[in-house]
Parts: C-alpha cells; structure tokens; sequence
C-alpha cells in the first residue's frame, strides 16, 4: 500500500489577469478618448458636443487640399441659425490668398473647347491672387432675438455684381416656389439673363461661449443659369448649371464691431457635365480668401 499522501486536485480554474495589464489597457483607451475629444472641448462651455464636433470639421474642410462634395440636406431642412452677434449691417473686404484646380485644368473647361482656354482661365485667376474685393452684406435678426439669418437676396446681388466689378443683377428674390430646398433665389440680371440659387445643404458649427463665439458654415448651392430669347431669337440656349460649396468661417471682436475670417468657394461637377465620374465627386476648382467685416449698423 502507498503511504505517500494523496496529490492535491489540479486547479481547474483560471488565474486571473495581471491588474498592471488592465489598467494599461484602462488608461489607454481614457487617453485616446481624451484626445479624440480636445478640439471639441476646447470650444466648450457654451454649444453642444455635435456643435463644437461640426466646428472642427468645417474648419478642417477649410486647410483640405482635396475636398469630397457634402451629402444633400433631408427634405425640409431650413437654414440654420446663426449666432445672433452677426445681426447688422457689414461692409465686406475679401482678398484672394490661393486658387487651386486639385484634379487639373481638364476638369475646369468647357465641354467641346480646346484646353488652352481651361488654362487661360486658370491662369487670369491666378494672376488676381492678392487683388480685393469689397461688397456690402446683411444679416437679420431672428424672431427669438438670439439668433440671425442671411438675408439671401441681397447678399446674393451684393455678391454678383462686386465680382462682376459692376452692377449686373437688376433683381432678386426668394423663389416662388422652393420645393424641398434648404433655400432659393431668383436673380434677374439687366441683360436677358436669369440665374436660380438653390442651396441644397448647409451645415453649422460654433466654438466658444459668450455673445460673440466664432462660427463655421458650409453651404451646398447650385445655380441655374438661363439666357431668355429675344424677339425673333430662334437660338437655342440650353440652361448651365454649377455646382459650389461656400465654406466660411467667422471670429468675431470682443465687441462684435469688426470680425476676421476665411472665404473657401470650391467648385464641383453636377451630372450633366462629361467629366462628372471621373471627378468623383471631388473638388475641381478651390479659391481661398481671407475675409474682413466691418459692422455699419
């Protein structure tokens, strides 16, 4: 007979993790959300996380060298509110800064002409880097009295006639009939000439508290462009159609006299155009300015 005591059952359960393994893991995954969430929290107290979430990426949108057009706005979407400070009357300086065509000159011409011209005009652009545009803009308060709205058709006219370098619109307003847009124009120009604004999208972003924050805006419009037929006209102009996505960002002073930002315009192909797939629905043309305002009223 065996007198050797009997061995002790196998231990049957698992020992358990190392608690240094553990917090390592812990505190990773709290240090990476802290990062993820620094810009954001860096636009707090005052707007709300998706706000200060928007903020940073519509600034991104605005140092991007290539750009993806944005996704249309839900049927009945409305212009967003913006912060009430900018409610007045504001004399607008803009300067060219940088035009860049991200996918080549190709995708700037006209359907059918030779190259030479996309280039030509690629290149009068670039020769107006630096030069200034000044135009009037306006903006009305909303009916709670802590927010603003643009006022559409005159800064729509204030706009085409400062780029044009003369008075071009002979009128606008508010479509008739805006459908599911987020917003529409109609502008009738002094020649036989009419253009129809539709924004399709827009997005808002706001960082900091206080009465003044800074706020970032991106817009999706497309213009309508229509030549009327004159008395015994029998051409046929079909209509041209743009699409552009206007990103802008504001910085307010501490008394909401003046503010300071940035102007992005970038330039997509819409579906009828012949290079509209190759595109990708990516940026063809994007001009950067840099933006002054200064209150009037």
């Amino acid at each position: 007979r065996d007198s050797r005591p009997p061995r002790p059952l196998a231990r049957t359960t698992r020992r358990p993790r190392s608690s240094t393994r553990l917090y390592t893991m812990r505190d990773m995954l709290v240090r990476r959300t802290l990062v993820a969430l620094a810009p954001a929290l860096l636009c707090r107290p005052e707007p709300s996380f998706s706000a200060a979430t928007a903020f940073d990426e519509l600034c991104a949108r605005l140092d991007a060298p290539q750009l993806q057009e944005p996704a249309v706005a839900p049927s009945g979407a409305r212009p967003p509110a913006l912060p009430a400070w900018i409610a007045g009357a504001w004399r607008c300086r803009l300067t060219l800064r940088a035009f860049a065509t991200p996918q080549g000159v190709q995708f700037i011409g006209a359907a059918g002409r030779p190259i030479s011209e996309a280039e030509a005009s690629a290149a009068e652009t670039r020769s107006k880097i630096g030069s200034t545009v000044e135009l009037d803009l306006r903006y009305l308060s909303g009916d709670d009295g802590g927010s603003a709205f643009e006022d559409r058709p005159f800064n729509t006219r204030s706009r085409l006639d400062a780029f044009a370098g003369r008075r071009v619109v002979s009128s606008c307003a508010p479509c008739a009939e805006a459908g599911q847009a987020v917003a529409c124009v109609t502008v009738e120009f002094r020649g036989p000439a009419s253009q129809k604004t539709i924004t399709n999208s827009a997005r808002l972003g706001v960082c900091g508290g206080g009465q003044t924050p800074a706020f970032a805006l991106s817009e999706l419009s497309r213009a309508v462009f229509s030549r009327r037929l004159q008395p015994g006209d029998t051409r046929n102009f079909p209509p041209i159609l743009t699409d552009q996505e206007t990103i802008l960002l504001l910085q307010p002073s501490a008394d909401g006299a003046t503010a300071t930002g940035r102007l992005r315009l970038v330039s997509y192909l819409q579906p009828l155009d012949q290079l509209y797939f190759a595109a990708g629905k990516r940026a063809v043309a994007i001009s950067d300015y840099a933006l002054e305002l200064h209150r009037l009223a």
